[in-house]
């Protein structure tokens, strides 16, 4: 009797422990993913800006590093952009 009821307990225990693990698993899948959409957000906000400031589709046409440099480098440092 003994035996058997150490076995349901123990069955009880490990099968409450393996559910809170997989649930802790997919939350922590969940937060991630929310984290990779947020930051992907924050990069196309980022990309449109600069995209869109005036100058830059003509000064990439001519190849002008230095105008485009002036130009995007305010947007990014606005945005806490390491790399554009």
């Amino acid at each position: 009797m003994a035996i058997v009821a150490t076995y349901l307990v123990t069955r009880l225990v490990t099968s409450s422990l393996t559910e809170r693990f997989d649930n802790q698993l997919v939350e922590a899948g969940r937060v991630t993913a929310d984290d990779v959409v947020r930051k992907e957000r924050e990069h196309l906000e980022t990309v449109r800006a600069v995209a869109f400031t005036e100058g830059v589709a003509e000064s990439i046409r001519e190849t002008d590093r230095k105008t485009l440099q002036s130009l995007v480098e305010p947007v990014a440092a606005n945005a806490a952009v390491e790399r554009v």
